[in-house]
């Protein structure tokens, strides 16, 4: 008995010995009478939070398992913070000549698990299979800790059973006092950013890759090149989004804002009143519509707009050119002319080129 514990003891002794957590910035910033701030984040994911004092906090550690000494400090090393102030406004600047993911796991039979993984999901995106997400649901998708498109996590127990990889965490956190959820200005290239559950009264964010999780924004200006946003509410505020399919934007429900989008795929729980959507190239999945809607306008140029059975197709006024309405099993052609049938409600509105207008009755598109 005592030597079975004797080598228990020693198995966690040597799993520990192989975990090492390392401080790499662990700062703080008096921000004096600065009314605003901005952020400018290269390549490092970080989660940012509300500071219990009128100070801005820099905590970066990152938890190492199997690194050797010299690949540790090479993470040290590369990471630079900038911090001044400009006027009325204190600029924080963070970045990293190389990308640092939250989760880092290296294994070569990781890799071609994960290559095979993602091929099988991609055929699968293809075919457009999307649930039907209303507000509740995608607030739900919200909540959780990591939101991730594609979850490896059961490739990851079978290569930690073989004890052939090496892996680091990144635990990368920025605290802000309070007043600065209203004029914060975020510069992000190549990161991903948590802002767990910050409610923002005016948010300038401008995204260049990577991606972003907020609860809520109002008067915002949201710019997405090449990323992913999961918002869980939008209010009197623009979004311009860039991508390809396998980007996405989520919103839980919008209102009083605007969207345009060339090429990304955007979901939305629940439509409220005063929406405009121009896109081009994208796909569109409109959930539900709210009771309150009183503006809707919609325009795509080569795009898929969805729409489920929750509002009535003959609410809408739906003109196009060169282009297919699918509903309850049925395609009508849309040459140059309004679809026959349908009202002249000017105030809900889908206008269309080259496109398809498809109502659903399904809980998944196919």
């Amino acid at each position: 008995m005592k030597q079975l514990i004797f080598s228990l003891f020693f198995i966690g002794v040597s799993i520990s010995a192989q975990r090492v957590k390392k401080t790499i910035i662990k700062d703080s910033f008096l921000i004096n009478d600065a009314l605003k701030m901005e952020m400018n984040i290269t390549n490092i994911p970080i989660i940012v939070e509300t500071s219990k004092d009128d100070k801005v906090h820099v905590d970066f550690e990152l938890d190492f398992l199997k690194y050797s000494e010299k690949e540790m400090e090479e993470y040290l090393k590369i990471i630079a913070l900038e911090q001044f102030f400009m006027e009325d406004t204190f600029v924080l600047k963070i970045k990293s000549p190389k990308k640092i993911r939250k989760r880092e796991f290296y294994s070569k039979d990781y890799i071609k698990k994960e290559f095979n993984f993602f091929t099988k999901s991609l055929k699968k995106k293809m075919k457009f299979d999307l649930a039907r997400n209303s507000k509740k649901d995608i607030l739900d998708m919200f909540n959780k800790e990591d939101v991730s498109f594609f979850s490896l996590d059961k490739f990851q127990d079978e290569v930690i059973k073989k004890k052939n990889y090496k892996s680091f965490n990144a635990l990368f956190k920025i605290s802000i006092p309070k007043k600065f959820l209203k004029g914060l200005k975020i510069t992000s290239k190549e990161s991903v950013i948590n802002f767990n559950n910050l409610i923002f009264e005016s948010l300038n964010l401008k995204l260049e890759g990577g991606g972003a999780k907020i609860r809520e924004v109002s008067n915002s200006i949201i710019s997405i090149n090449n990323g992913h946003g999961l918002f869980g509410g939008v209010k009197s505020s623009n979004i311009d989004a860039i991508g390809d399919s396998w980007k996405n934007l989520v919103i839980g429900s919008i209102s009083n804002s605007k969207i345009s989008s060339e090429g990304i795929k955007i979901e939305i729980g629940e439509v409220d009143d005063n929406i405009e959507i121009n896109n081009f190239s994208s796909q569109i999945y409109l959930n539900f519509f709210s009771k309150n809607i009183n503006i809707f306008k919609c325009i795509g140029d080569y795009s898929r707009i969805y729409l489920f059975d929750s509002y009535d197709l003959d609410k809408f006024s739906i003109t196009g050119v060169n282009s297919i309405l699918k509903n309850k099993g049925k395609k009508t052609q849309i040459k140059s002319k309004k679809i026959p049938s349908l009202n002249t409600n000017e105030k809900l509105q889908i206008k269309v080129k080259n496109s398809e207008v498809t109502f659903l009755k399904k809980s998944k598109v196919e």
